[in-house]
């Protein structure tokens, strides 16, 4: 195993870096950058081995590497060890802790770790500065381009401000090339949210972020090549969608495909895989949700 970590961190180093958000150019965030060159070892099998590249995913292995790698100071290293702290990835967890290593890096100007806190104030988690330092470190995390914390600041002023509001989601699709904004661009153009309305450019954009494995995106543009929205009706791409989105752990989608299978839309009925797909749509309704979505973090 040692030896498929050399050999595949090797590579690593001499090639470009992974950057699960970005589709072209820079990386939205640095977050989201588990390779770069300048990066300490223990940092890069940290993501290695969180993200399962040439290996299995390990979370207690890759907190023990961050750990290791946060003692020498490296940023990114103490930025994932609160992150992971936070959601007991690995650890057990310790909200405090994190906390505190957050608290650290903003005082050192680090905006990734400002969003995360601004975040934290959001989700009722320990924020005892308040709402006002809420909105100080969105504005810094916004104002260092930090993909998510534009298009946070986009969707907060959707309602108000609602060109000014575009602007900001369409500058982290097209110029951070966050799939998630992405996402929510197309969302704008197919509700005419500070744009005019324009199903066939909802669609194009829906599929940027399908197309980069974003399993929200996956399952809206399966619903429209069913329902023909930006489109003719598609069956064959609608079931093609939907069974992505299902692979990739989506509930709804799971659902949907499991009724795709019984009735033949888009495939040939299936009553077996119908009755599997619906078993796995009813495992997965069970079990705890996550923000991570919602909140542009992870996925």
């Amino acid at each position: 195993m040692k030896r498929i970590i050399c050999c595949v961190l090797v590579a690593l180093c001499a090639g470009p870096l992974l950057a699960e958000s970005s589709s072209k150019g820079a990386p939205a965030t640095w977050r989201f950058s588990p390779v770069a060159r300048e990066l300490d070892p223990n940092t890069r099998l940290g993501w290695m081995y969180l993200r399962g590249i040439g290996t299995k995913r390990n979370p207690r292995k890759a907190y023990r590497h961050f750990e290791q790698a946060a003692e020498n100071g490296e940023e990114q290293a103490l930025f994932m060890q609160a992150s992971l702290l936070a959601r007991g990835r690995g650890i057990r967890q310790d909200i405090p802790r994190a906390r505190q290593i957050l608290l650290s890096l903003v005082k050192n100007g680090n905006p990734h770790a400002a969003f995360q806190l601004a975040v934290w104030c959001e989700r009722n988690l320990p924020c005892p500065e308040g709402p006002e330092q809420q909105a100080r470190w969105l504005d810094y995390a916004a104002g260092n381009e930090v993909a998510p914390a534009v298009l946070r600041k986009g969707l907060l002023l959707q309602q108000t401000q609602p060109k000014a509001s575009f602007a900001l989601i369409r500058h982290a699709a097209e110029e951070l090339h966050f799939r998630w904004g992405y996402y929510q661009l197309a969302r704008a153009y197919a509700q005419g949210l500070g744009i005019a309305q324009d199903a066939p450019k909802a669609l194009q954009l829906m599929l940027i972020a399908a197309n980069e494995n974003l399993r929200s995106a996956q399952f809206k543009v399966a619903q429209w090549y069913e329902e023909g929205f930006g489109t003719e009706v598609n069956l064959p791409q609608a079931f093609y969608w939907m069974q992505t989105a299902a692979q990739n752990g989506l509930p709804q989608a799971q659902s949907r495909l499991a009724q795709m299978y019984e009735q033949g839309v888009g495939t040939n009925v299936n009553i077996k895989l119908a009755k599997k797909w619906a078993r796995k749509a009813e495992k997965s309704a069970h079990k705890p949700t996550s923000k991570r979505e919602e909140l542009y973090l992870w996925k």
